[in-house]
């Protein structure tokens, strides 16, 4: 009688660990999902970080800063002449 005891005792105690283990397993694959979306977010943004760096840098040159000016707010300097020049119209 004790053996038999024994022996269900044994077996609930493995099918308890068994049922931990399942769940360790299942939280360690949730847990890499989440760090593989964490490493994709991560470099996203370090590639972001890399662009606004390159613009710091290119922006940071006065010549490159004008040109810039220009062309977006159609800034000109004060001694600067502005010339437009248009297409002819076409005569049906």
């Amino acid at each position: 009688m004790m053996k038999v005891l024994a022996a269900v005792a044994l077996l609930v105690v493995i099918g308890f660990s068994a049922i931990q283990l399942y769940d360790v397993q299942r939280e360690a694959m949730d847990l890499r999902s989440k760090v593989d979306g964490l490493q994709k977010e991560a470099s996203a943004i370090n590639d972001d970080n890399k662009r606004i760096i390159d613009k710091i840098d290119y922006l940071g040159k006065a010549d490159n800063l004008i040109k810039e000016l220009k062309t977006k707010f159609n800034y000109r300097l004060p001694e600067e002449k502005t010339i437009i020049v248009a297409p002819k119209e076409k005569q049906n």
